[in-house]
């Protein structure tokens, strides 16, 4: 069933900390009231890695290992940094193309996910999905063969800058970014592979606001969506979808003022998320959960 939000925040509940679900990666402990800081930059990103940062996950397997990659104005490829910005690593994606890099994300597999989604024109037959194991053996220049998913709408072209897996069954979700309609969230179950056509699962009024990126948590607890200026959050108990999580008012978390904020990933552990915006040397900026 399609649903539609229409989220209302006033200034002073945005600066508030909110209340969310803390949790350990086993899903052990859950705590009921957890406050988030306003942000703290911890570092820049290299001016090796380039200054369009659209995309943000944080490596599960590889210690203070964050893959970025820049949007349209780069080629197929990503790159590893540590949390203090330092370029680590560049990721040719051999075969691939580049039409509009806009997220990335990471599967239970340790699979990583480059969504060239982004569509300003809305132009494209389809979209892709660039998907390849997770490089462990960090050294400066790396070469994969991604496998390539082919995704198309049921309707027709959007414009997106958003995607995330779900960890529990490993569904597929890409969120439109559009200022004049509803912000329509799709999606495809696994297997994943080839050609595959996406559902429509629901609707969003984020009141004018564009969605620029999204996350999930490692436990698969926490939903997260960004805009340039606002975050939401929605709390997903284990036995619901994510359909069923999203069918409900989110809560807002902190996030700093960002010269064009396009990135947003929750830490390995699940207990903190990480900002970066587009331009050159910008600030990776944590929201320790305290």
């Amino acid at each position: 069933m399609t649903k539609s939000f229409s989220f209302k925040f006033s200034s002073q509940s945005i600066c508030l900390l909110i209340s969310i679900i803390s949790f350990s990666l086993n899903n052990e402990v859950d705590k009921d009231i957890e406050e988030f800081g306003k942000g703290t930059s911890i570092g820049l990103v290299s001016a090796l890695v380039g200054n369009e940062i659209s995309g943000l996950v944080s490596s599960r397997q590889l210690s203070d290992v964050l893959w970025v990659h820049n949007d349209s104005g780069d080629s197929a490829k990503i790159y590893a940094i540590n949390s203090q910005g330092e370029h680590l690593a560049t990721v040719n994606l051999r075969g691939a193309k580049a039409f509009d890099y806009e997220d990335i994300a990471i599967d239970a597999q340790n699979r990583l996910y480059v969504a060239d989604i982004g569509d300003n024109a809305k132009i494209r037959e389809s979209i892709q999905i660039y998907r390849f194991e997770e490089p462990i053996d960090i050294k400066s220049t790396i070469d994969v063969t991604p496998e390539v998913i082919n995704l198309y709408y049921p309707d027709r072209s959007h414009n997106a800058e958003t995607l995330f897996i779900d960890p529990i069954d490993g569904s597929l979700y890409v969120l439109t970014k559009t200022r004049k309609e509803n912000s329509l969230l799709f999606k495809v179950q696994p297997p994943l592979t080839g050609s595959m056509k996406l559902e429509k699962v629901q609707s969003f009024n984020f009141n004018g606001e564009l969605t620029t990126a999204g996350d999930i948590s490692p436990n698969g607890k926490l939903i997260m969506i960004r805009t340039y200026d606002h975050i939401y959050i929605w709390r997903r108990p284990i036995e619901n979808s994510i359909v069923e999580s999203m069918d409900s008012q989110p809560i807002s978390w902190p996030v700093q003022t960002e010269k064009q904020g396009e990135a947003v990933a929750f830490t390995a552990n699940g207990e903190n998320y990480l900002t970066i915006s587009e331009g050159n040397t910008q600030s990776i900026f944590l929201y320790p959960n305290h």
